[in-house]
């Protein structure tokens, strides 16, 4: 989910607004998480849907997320530095979601 926070707004319905942070690839730009084929968006039930629902909105997952999004908005203008490096480590600590 970490890797690219476009794509479960996508799945749910909603329209994805893009975050101002350093993405760190392409993979993981809003252009990515929109470009998912409706096939795969159709194999999604209503209950796999409220399970995803129920994931993306635990406090837990909103905390990473804030986090993660706060860590790589700073790294949008913050140089080659101790805090830097402080910042890139946090970011590769965050625990990802394995489900």
């Amino acid at each position: 989910m970490l890797m690219n926070l476009y794509l479960v707004p996508r799945l749910l319905g909603e329209e994805p607004q893009p975050h101002d942070m350093w993405h760190g690839c392409n993979l993981a730009e809003i252009e990515h998480g929109l470009d998912i084929p409706e096939e795969l968006l159709e194999l999604w039930d209503e209950e796999a849907l409220q399970w995803a629902r129920e994931v993306v909105n635990h406090p837990s997952v909103v905390d990473r997320v804030n986090r993660h999004i706060a860590i790589h908005h700073q790294l949008l203008t913050v140089r080659p530095s101790p805090l830097r490096t402080a910042l890139v480590e946090e970011a590769f600590q965050l625990p990802n979601f394995e489900f």
